[in-house]
């Protein structure tokens, strides 16, 4: 049965339904222990077979243009699956007909100027997790134990590398309770370094007040406004993957089991949240056209998830969802305020009228 989730999102940035996203899980291995990732390390890497399974069933969509995205932990340290899926879904593509698209979910640390000149030649584009400045990347994104000293200046030097490249890329910036007030600090380093788009997340997995909600979203709203002709675009405009608990991004882990969403980042801390955005396995389903979710059903499983006697788990799942939904409403109405030059709305955004504020 087809499905019918609302949109299926492109590398988590596009909601065209004529391009259809796989992510594939490489390994769960990573260089950073990140105070948001509950994910198990110790699991094993994904096969080059599943690997190639995984692109098979992508090119069973009836779109004319998918889109392969390579996800972890950090798929770098599986530069070797990177060109093997890559030089399988260009044998794919010339079979079918279909155009195919590449990207790479990254914290940046693996990046360098071959890999990425390399990798230019299939027109990548990259998804760089850094939370922000060196002070925010330290205190949210540390180093596994054992591991030498931060390699800030690394972090910092792939910023450029991908600007000078002229890849497509994105920041997605992770944003928890506890930093609210760096926010403003965070964006003005990724604007003085030159970057084009950035993606603020608010954290899942904790608590959020409301009172920390407002917050978040009257910065979005300043800094749009603020914005305006900076040439500075908000990626979550043209996401449409909201709520992320319940998204219709398909995600294939390393054994080949298919995930709607990415809720695997949380699997020790929730570990319930991979039953319901369970699909199947590729070893049953062996096309696109058998997925059959609904996000309503979902979203509604996710209710039910946790009963009175896990209330923390319970509370925080249930703020999680409205803060999701909250800010899913909030990029639908300041949409609406988009206007460039000659009143035209985009897609995504690059400035506010202030009067549509």
């Amino acid at each position: 049965m087809p499905t019918n989730m609302d949109a299926v999102s492109s590398g988590r940035g596009n909601t065209r339904t004529n391009i259809e996203n796989l992510a594939v899980m490489l390994t769960h291995r990573c260089q950073l222990a990140c105070r948001y990732c509950s994910m198990d390390r110790d699991k094993p890497d994904m096969s080059c077979a599943t690997l190639k399974r995984s692109v098979d069933f992508l090119f069973t969509s009836s779109a004319p243009v998918v889109e392969l995205q390579f996800f972890g932990g950090e798929p770098l340290l599986r530069f070797d699956l990177i060109r093997a899926g890559i030089r399988y879904a260009e044998k794919k593509s010339r079979e079918t007909g279909k155009k195919v698209r590449y990207l790479v979910t990254t914290n940046g640390l693996l990046l360098d100027g071959k890999k990425i000149k390399e990798l230019s030649r299939h027109n990548v584009s990259y998804l760089l997790s850094i939370d922000g400045n060196a002070e925010t990347q330290q205190h949210n994104r540390p180093m596994l134990r054992g591991m030498s000293a931060y390699p800030w200046k690394r972090l910092d030097a792939s910023i450029d590398l991908l600007r000078r490249s002229g890849s497509a890329y994105f920041i997605n910036m992770v944003v928890n309770p506890g930093n609210i007030s760096r926010i403003d600090a965070d964006v003005r380093y990724f604007k003085k370094k030159g970057v084009r788009q950035i993606r603020p997340c608010y954290q899942l997995g904790v608590f959020g007040p409301i009172e920390v909600i407002v917050q978040y979203h009257l910065f979005l709203a300043k800094w749009l406004a603020e914005g305006c002709g900076t040439g500075m675009e908000i990626h979550n405009f043209a996401a449409g993957d909201e709520p992320f608990f319940a998204s219709p991004v398909v995600t294939v882990d390393h054994d080949g089991t298919l995930y709607n969403s990415c809720t695997i980042t949380l699997e020790q801390e929730f570990p319930e949240l991979k039953e319901v955005n369970k699909i199947g396995s590729l070893a049953r389903i062996k096309r696109w056209d058998q997925i059959s979710l609904s996000r309503e059903g979902v979203l509604w499983g996710l209710a039910r998830l946790y009963k009175q006697n896990d209330s923390r788990r319970r509370s925080i799942l249930l703020n999680n969802l409205a803060l999701e939904e909250t800010d899913a409403a909030f990029f639908s109405f300041m949409k609406s305020a988009v206007v460039l030059p000659g009143g035209m709305r985009p897609e995504g955004s690059q400035c506010l009228s202030r009067e549509g504020i």
